[in-house]
């Protein structure tokens, strides 16, 4: 059984700061699985969750738009979600 690829990438507030995020590609259902912790802080503190790429894009760019510095845009996380099939 092979592990479904995840793309983890940074996101800082202005101030100071460095939260981690890990997302996996989009379940059937369209569901984005997420892991996110401070990245001074171990991962196993890590929040989970799930979302839907509108939201994690929505997100994405009300954090550039307040100023964070994003280790990847929000146009790269989408477009890496639609190059990954669901998983089932």
């Amino acid at each position: 059984m092979s592990v479904p690829p995840t793309l983890c990438f940074f996101a800082a507030p202005p101030g100071g700061g460095r939260v981690v995020l890990e997302v996996s590609p989009p379940d059937s259902a369209g569901r984005v699985a997420f892991r996110e912790w401070d990245a001074s802080a171990d991962a196993s503190s890590a929040r989970t969750g799930s979302t839907t790429p509108a939201e994690l894009d929505r997100r994405l760019r009300e954090w550039k738009r307040a100023g964070w510095t994003l280790g990847e845009s929000a146009e790269h996380v989408l477009g890496w979600l639609r190059a990954h099939p669901a998983a089932s």
